[in-house]
Parts: structure tokens; C-alpha cells; sequence
């Protein structure tokens, strides 16, 4: 057991790493090694999930793993121009260096797909969790939005926006560890930016208006995901409402004021806090690091930042939430090629992934 001293010390050289994070991912861009891999070692065994994007697949590599591989549609991304952000993504899981992030193992392309290999998750995906068994006890909860909080404060230490906060792109692995995953809608940038990305009900008001932004958006974000967390129920909007209810609701400021015993005055607090439309006057925004003041809210005036980073397990799983319940069983032709990269005649955007 660490003494009280030497708990300080690896907190604080926790933090003087993060303070460099911002040089350490630039030197990673700069060096760029690859982490190739020929997919055809990889046995597809089951589809995590699936989209009009490709699919996310369990897979393991002569004998090892289980990993998880995203596969990706050529196709797909340049109908709708994503060369860039698949390149950026590929670097910022490589490169980016934290237990809250998670991290590239290789990658690889063919002729038809690219395709990431990141570590895989086996109790899946914060969405999973609430489609399964509905709002999260706040005791949980708790345990797993200060990892998330954990996870912005390195990504935005790293000078990168995240812009698609969701349950479904918060992962989770044993022992309770939440790792934020899927960085195909990030920005790396110096101060502001413009441009809709990410997924709709979580957008922050000012993307919604088309103004510049800056990293408030995904304190914004995570006001709605802990909302959903703890009542399963979206703050502006129902599941079945559309899109321009929606964005009326956020712009107006239409909170649904919900109530459920799940849901504390102390916790209601920290989601309008999160939920405020001037991104100046919003926790999170207002100040630099913002995770600094997220982190100082009541509601995690319990949880103890040593065991967060350091500790062992965070909360309980049990085998009944394992990902393997719900998975389907795969035929590799369905979503990887069999045909070479060279057999691709545009292959030339995408040399950099």
C-alpha cells in the first residue's frame, strides 16, 4: 500500500506528463511509424456492431487476442471525403498516451478497406450497458464519468477536440477501466474551429448555430451523456423526436427538467452546469483546463483521483454484462477483402494511412 507521500509524487508526475502531452503526440506525428499488419492473419470470429461506415469486429491473430478491428469502407469514406480524419485517427490512437484512450495495436488496408486493431473491450460499450439494463445507479455512474472527465482532460491537454462524445464511444474493459474509443470526428487545432460533426443529439449549441468552437462542445457533451446515463432519457429531446425539435429545444433552452430518484440534486446540478449555451458561462469552458473545474464538482467529491489512475478495479462487472452474449458469428468474406492493396487504382489518397 502507497503511503500518502508517494501517492502525491505519482500524481504529480501524472500531471507534469499530461502538461507535455500536447509535444509528446507532435513527436509522434512527426516520427509517424506504422504499426502495419496483414489483415489476412486475422480470424474474424463475431460483429461487434455494424453501420454504413463497415463494421466493428472481434477478432483474434494466430492464437492471440481477442481484439477488436474497425473496418472501414473506402468507398464510404471518400463519398463522403473522410481521407483526412481516417489518417488522423489512425495517428491519434498511436500516438495519443493514456489509460483513459484507447490505443492502436496495428493497422492495415486493402483494396476495398482499411481496417484499425485496438485492444478489445469485453464488457463493450457505456450504450450496451444502458440498452441492457436501463439507467445506471449513480454509485456506478460516478466511477465511470470521472474516467471520462480523465480521458477529455488528456485529449484536450493534447490540443485535440474530441466532437463525438456518446455512450457508444465510451468503452468498457475489466475491473471497471472506461476508455474513450473512435476518434473519426477529432480536430487537432490552436484555438477555434467551425463545422458539424459528431452525433446529433450531443452537439453543443454553438456547432448547432454554425459558430466557431472550441473544446466546450465536449464539456456540453457529457452533460447529455450523463443525463442519459442516469435516467436513459435524452435532456432536450425523446428518442423519437426529430432532428428540428431537437435543436429548437437546445437553442431555446427547453431542458426537460426530468426527475428519478437516480438523479440527485447534486448531479442535476453538475448536468445544467455542463448544459449552459454560452460556452464562456459553461463548466468546463469557462476556464483552462477545463477538467480542472468539471472535476472540483460536488458530485465527485468522494472519489479519490489516485485510485482512478492507479487502482486496480474501478466498480464490479460481473460475467451476465460480457459483450459475448450479444455478438453474431461472422463469414470473413462479409466485411474483409481478399483483394490487394494495388488492385485499388485511387489508392494514392489514402498512402498515409
Amino acid at each position: 500500500m502507497p503511503t500518502e507521500a508517494e501517492k502525491n509524487q505519482a500524481l504529480d508526475e501524472y500531471y507534469e506528463k499530461l502538461e507535455n502531452a500536447r509535444a509528446e503526440l507532435q513527436s509522434g506525428f512527426d516520427r509517424n511509424e506504422r504499426r502495419v499488419a496483414d489483415i489476412k492473419s486475422f480470424t474474424p470470429v463475431s460483429v461487434i456492431g455494424s453501420g454504413g461506415f463497415g463494421a466493428v469486429l472481434k477478432v483474434f491473430h494466430q492464437g492471440q487476442g481477442p481484439y477488436a478491428v474497425k473496418v472501414q469502407r473506402k468507398s464510404f469514406i471518400r463519398k463522403y471525403k473522410y481521407q483526412q480524419d481516417i489518417i488522423l485517427e489512425r495517428k491519434l490512437l498511436a500516438y495519443m498516451n493514456s489509460p483513459f484512450v484507447v490505443s492502436l495495436l496495428s493497422h492495415c488496408k486493402d483494396a476495398v478497406n482499411v481496417y484499425l486493431v485496438v485492444p478489445y473491450a469485453r464488457y463493450g460499450d457505456l450504450s450496451r450497458m444502458l440498452k441492457r439494463a436501463g439507467p445506471v445507479p449513480e454509485a456506478r455512474a460516478v466511477k465511470i464519468i470521472i474516467q471520462v472527465v480523465l480521458a477529455l482532460e488528456y485529449i484536450h491537454a493534447c490540443n485535440v477536440i474530441y466532437r463525438d462524445l456518446k455512450p457508444h464511444n465510451i468503452l468498457i474493459f475489466d475491473k471497471g477501466r472506461v476508455k474513450i474509443g473512435d476518434f473519426g470526428c477529432s480536430a487537432r487545432c490552436d484555438g477555434e474551429i467551425i463545422g458539424k460533426t459528431g452525433t446529433t443529439v450531443y452537439r453543443a449549441p454553438e456547432m448547432i448555430l454554425g459558430e466557431y468552437y472550441s473544446e466546450a462542445v465536449d464539456w456540453w457533451a457529457l452533460g447529455v451523456v450523463i443525463h442519459e446515463v442516469l435516467l436513459n432519457e435524452y435532456p432536450f429531446c425523446g428518442k423519437k423526436d426529430a432532428k428540428a425539435t431537437l435543436y429548437k429545444n437546445v437553442i431555446l433552452g427547453y431542458y426537460r427538467n426530468l426527475k428519478s430518484p437516480n438523479f440527485s440534486e447534486v448531479a442535476e446540478n453538475l448536468v445544467k452546469s455542463l448544459l449552459v449555451k454560452q460556452p464562456s458561462n459553461r463548466l468546463g469552458g469557462s476556464e483552462k483546463p477545463g477538467a480542472s473545474a468539471v472535476k472540483k464538482h460536488e458530485w465527485f467529491k468522494d472519489i479519490d483521483l489516485y485510485n482512478v489512475i492507479f487502482g486496480e478495479e474501478q466498480f464490479h462487472l460481473d460475467n451476465t454484462e460480457l459483450i459475448a452474449v450479444d455478438e453474431v458469428w461472422v463469414p470473413r468474406d462479409k466485411f474483409m477483402s481478399s483483394r490487394p492493396e494495388a488492385q485499388d487504382p485511387l489508392r494514392a489518397d489514402l498512402e498515409e494511412f
